[in-house]
């Protein structure tokens, strides 16, 4: 996962295993294929991010951070 610029906080699988999105301290999450292992989203808002994660329909990503926030992304 050579997308990020600092290191990663978390990593979760979609419920398929066909996506990965990982968290990490530069503030961005970035979706993964997991057939290609290319980047198929980045995504950033955060001044903090600690995790990502999938929700049940795998194609929403919610992101928190230390700054108090929470992002629900859809993918479309």
């Amino acid at each position: 996962l050579s997308g990020h610029t600092r290191d990663i906080s978390s990593i979760a699988l979609s419920a398929d295993e066909r996506l990965l999105v990982s968290a990490s301290y530069d503030r961005t999450a970035e979706v993964w294929d997991t057939t290609t292992w290319e980047s198929v989203a980045v995504l950033q808002h955060h001044t903090s991010l600690d995790s990502a994660e999938f929700g049940d329909d795998n194609n929403t990503v919610l992101t928190a951070g230390r700054d108090g926030l929470i992002y629900v992304w859809r993918r479309d």
